[in-house]
Parts: structure tokens; C-alpha cells; sequence
């Protein structure tokens, strides 16, 4: 019964977010359409935040720099090879290297997943402050490689110019995955 009932409400949540989204794309500017892909971003990295620092009584502050790095993997992928000659320095295989986005999206998610799994074989071990400090650290490191690496990630101005691909219906897909796994992960056994 409490199975069903749990069905039912997620369900008529993803209606809701459905027309939700559709109201929005059809009533609002670009500008109120951007603040709300932001939220939708931010819901995930929230949520995302909750498995860790909530359920598992970590606390990592890792979660930008991860963050960081699937965005930028993900933006350089999807990059136009023209503009990439103009604004980038990149070895040439990746300088010829346009993808959709959808790829794109998931080789940037390996790609701060495998630095997670590189990053949390050592500091995973750390309790605590300890663990926050290392993690904090990890963060410092990611901005300072960002703002630092111009060749790459043509440091403080970003990338800039990157085809329109995110939209809300993307984004609250990801919303709708997030809440889910991390719905499954709290009421698993």
C-alpha cells in the first residue's frame, strides 16, 4: 500500500513538473527562463549535497569542483571547432572535436565521477573536520586550475559563446533523476 501511494505521488510530481515547465516556456522571457535553469541546477547539486552530507553523515564540500569539471569537459566537447581555434590552446584531437550535447553531458559526468573516485580513494578515509578541510582544499584547487588555465578555460572570462543547449526540460529531467536516486538511496535497505 505504502509502495503504491509512493508511485502515485512521484508520478503526479512529474506531472506537475511537466506542466509546470511548459507554463513557464510559454509565459516567461529569456531572462526568468535562465534563473529558472539555474534553479534547476542548483536543486540538483543541492539534493546531490543531501546524499552525502544528509544521509551519510559526510561532510564533503567537494561537490563544485566536481561540478566544474563535468561543466567544463562538457563545454569543450560541445564547443564549435571554429571558435575553438580562435579562444583555445588544445592538443589537436580535441581542437577537431565537436559532440552533441547529450554525449557530451555524459563524458563530462564520467569525467568528474572518475576525479570523484581519484579524489575519495584517499580523502574518504578522513572523519570530519578532516574531511571538510581535504575536500575544501580539492576546491581551491579546481578554481585555481580554472581561473589559471587560460589556454583551456580562458581563466576569468570563461567560455563564452557555447551553442544554447541546456533548456528546462533537460534540466528538470535531471531534477526529476536526482530526487529520485536520491529518494531510492534514503528508503533502500
Amino acid at each position: 500500500m505504502n509502495r503504491s501511494r509512493n508511485r502515485l505521488i512521484f508520478i503526479g510530481l512529474i506531472l506537475l513538473g511537466t506542466g509546470f515547465v511548459a507554463l513557464v516556456r510559454s509565459t516567461v522571457d529569456d531572462y526568468i527562463l535562465s534563473i529558472i535553469n539555474f534553479v534547476g541546477i542548483y536543486v540538483i547539486l543541492a539534493v546531490s549535497l543531501n546524499i552525502t552530507n544528509g544521509f551519510s553523515g559526510l561532510f564533503s564540500l567537494g561537490h563544485p569542483g566536481f561540478m566544474a569539471i563535468g561543466g567544463y569537459v562538457t563545454a569543450i566537447l560541445v564547443f564549435p571547432v571554429s571558435r575553438k581555434a580562435m579562444f583555445l590552446e588544445l592538443p589537436q584531437w580535441l581542437a577537431n572535436l565537436e559532440i552533441t550535447f547529450i554525449p557530451a553531458l555524459i563524458i563530462g559526468g564520467v569525467c568528474a565521477g572518475l576525479m570523484a573516485l581519484l579524489l575519495g580513494l584517499p580523502v574518504l578515509r578522513l572523519r570530519g573536520h578532516y574531511l571538510a578541510v581535504a575536500t575544501m582544499g580539492f576546491i581551491i584547487i579546481v578554481q585555481v586550475l580554472i581561473m589559471n588555465w587560460e589556454s583551456v578555460t580562458r581563466g576569468p572570462l570563461g567560455l563564452n559563446g557555447l551553442p544554447a543547449l541546456t533548456h528546462l526540460w533537460y534540466v528538470y529531467a535531471w531534477v526529476v533523476v536526482t530526487v529520485y536516486v536520491s529518494w531510492k538511496i534514503k528508503f533502500s535497505s
